[in-house]
């Protein structure tokens, strides 16, 4: 089920289709903060599963259903790709960004979910790429200066 676009971006900016900015302040982490408002929730890979063999469905239903209730109090949320140790090979960076999907994947239905935040330690051009079939609503977030010269990607 492909989602239609409720966001756009421009000049590294967040935008409601209707040209009304929302702010970001990616030290939000909290889901039950002010209602209507935008969160960053982390996504550790580790939980989530470090390769096909080992993805935690339990894991990503329960963050599936919290994002489903975000939907009903019109809070939106950026899903943070963390790892607790970095992928350094490029077959560990390959993983990292097929359990990213993964989870895409298990949390398709959530209206709340904006996009997701792109790491550094992750080719940025890959990572969308990977994503752009069948995500093509989600908006990228990044802090990294290089990343941020595409005015489409919204600094966080």
């Amino acid at each position: 089920m492909k989602l239609e676009a409720q966001f756009k971006s421009a000049d590294n900016r967040l935008y409601f289709l209707d040209g009304r900015e929302l702010a970001v302040d990616s030290s939000v982490k909290d889901v039950n903060h002010e209602k209507g408002g935008l969160v960053f929730i982390d996504m550790p890979w580790e939980k989530v599963g470090l390769d096909e063999d080992s993805y935690n469905e339990e894991f990503l239903a329960s963050m599936r259903d919290m994002l489903k209730k975000m939907e009903g109090e019109s809070s939106y949320a950026v899903i943070v790709p963390v790892a607790e140790k970095i992928p350094e090979t490029d077959a560990q960076k390959e993983a990292f960004i097929a359990s990213m999907k993964h989870s895409a994947r298990r949390i398709k239905d959530a209206k709340s979910v904006v996009g997701y935040a792109i790491p550094d330690y992750i080719d940025s051009n890959a990572f969308i790429d990977a994503f752009k079939a069948k995500h093509g609503h989600y908006i990228y977030f990044s802090s990294n200066d290089d990343v941020l010269k595409d005015s489409s990607i919204v600094r966080y």
